[in-house]
């Protein structure tokens, strides 16, 4: 398969290999997400976007990307060694449950672009989709099983089709991790809201959570980018 190279305004990123392409939902999730702390684990890393987007945000954040698929983690490690904070990224073959079984340090923040989310079916060849896009990790497994590597106060955010959400809030209350902030996104002013960013936050209870936020955000207007989208992305994208 050929080199596919995407652009943005401080570094590139090679996709032609990985199963996770570079996509809007990523970019989002990457831009919108909010941390304090030092570590970072990116579940289903691909080509490792989300992870480079959060290594320049956060200077001081040390990011571990994992994936189950190695032509993800051979494509992630090249682009996290040619990108400006090399330093500070690393890529992992090992399957979120293991890594969940093994682990001995704890996480500030769980970050995931659900891959079984991202395609919303599983593909007539299954088990090939399985294997490559980790059609069986969801992110009910992601809170069940993350909040076992986050501090108190550790976070994690993922991106969602809308109509999981009530079933994912549920989820979330049997773990002890509950909704800290969620931003319901659609493509045009016309359209419906289709995903939604959420993150959830370990330890807190409802009382202590009073400064729960929702927001939203349209992409584009006229066929333009809103203000609200160039905002959240203008130092990514080179078009903004």
């Amino acid at each position: 398969m050929g080199s596919e190279v995407f652009r943005f305004k401080r570094f590139q990123v090679n996709h032609g290999l990985s199963s996770m392409k570079i996509g809007v939902d990523s970019v989002l999730l990457g831009c919108w997400a909010s941390f304090k702390g030092k570590r970072i684990l990116d579940v289903g890393t691909g080509c490792g976007i989300i992870a480079l987007i959060l290594a320049q945000r956060f200077p001081e954040a040390i990011i571990e990307g994992i994936d189950i698929d190695p032509p993800s983690i051979e494509e992630a490690e090249k682009n996290f060694r040619e990108s400006p904070w090399s330093s500070r990224l690393k890529s992992t073959l090992i399957s979120f449950e293991e890594k969940v079984r093994n682990e001995k340090e704890l996480y500030d923040m769980i970050i995931s672009n659900p891959p079984y989310f991202r395609s919303g079916i599983v593909s007539p060849n299954s088990q090939r989709e399985k294997a490559r896009h980790q059609a069986s990790l969801s992110v009910f497994t992601l809170l069940s099983e993350g909040v076992k590597l986050l501090k108190q106060g550790g976070k994690i955010s993922v991106i969602i089709p809308t109509e999981f959400r009530d079933e994912i809030l549920e989820k979330s209350f049997e773990h002890n991790i509950l909704l800290n902030r969620e931003c319901f996104v659609k493509n045009n002013e016309k359209g419906k809201e289709k995903r939604i960013l959420m993150e959830f936050i370990k330890g807190v209870s409802n009382h202590e959570n009073k400064e729960k936020k929702k927001s939203f955000l349209t992409l584009f207007k006229d066929g333009n980018p809103t203000p609200e989208y160039r905002k959240l992305s203008e130092d990514f994208y080179l078009k903004f």
